[in-house]
């Protein structure tokens, strides 16, 4: 049975072949687009293996919170005087909102850098990308030149 990926298909090559203009090196203009989409691969698995990470630690965070949650209640049961209960119950919730401020800053710096280093990827390939054709457009030109 036949691929249905146009892109898996021998006959891809040959459609190229087929829109050649003359000094045009096809297979060259296919080694770019080979290392155009490898680039655009590892770019996508950088910000895969990000997510990853941010996902693995939201669920640390999370089970973290729990602990300490169950823990502040069994404080807050524990105490007695009405005065140091209500105390208790205000620092719990400021050290709650501080921990989970902090938490948030820490899984949107993961996310920046894994997103960062998927931009770096791309617009590194983008740039070597423009010279490759620069480079390829001055071949045809001094080939034309010298006809």
């Amino acid at each position: 049975m036949a691929s249905d990926n146009p892109f898996q298909s021998p006959d891809f090559t040959k459609l190229f072949e087929r829109m050649s203009m003359p000094g045009m090196d096809m297979s060259a203009l296919m080694a770019l687009q080979q290392k155009n989409m490898e680039a655009l691969q590892l770019a996508n698995k950088t910000m895969l293996d990000g997510f990853q990470t941010v996902m693995k630690r939201e669920l640390e965070i999370v089970q973290g919170s729990v602990d300490e949650a169950m823990k502040s209640l069994q404080d807050l049961m524990k105490e007695t005087d009405p005065k140091n209960h209500t105390q208790m119950r205000f620092d719990v919730a400021k050290e709650t909102l501080e921990k989970a401020m902090g938490n948030l800053k820490e899984l949107s710096e993961l996310t920046q850098k894994s997103n960062e280093e998927a931009f770096t990827i791309l617009n590194k390939r983008a740039l070597e990308s423009f010279d490759e054709v620069k480079d390829a457009l001055n071949k045809i030109n001094n080939t034309a030149g010298k006809s």
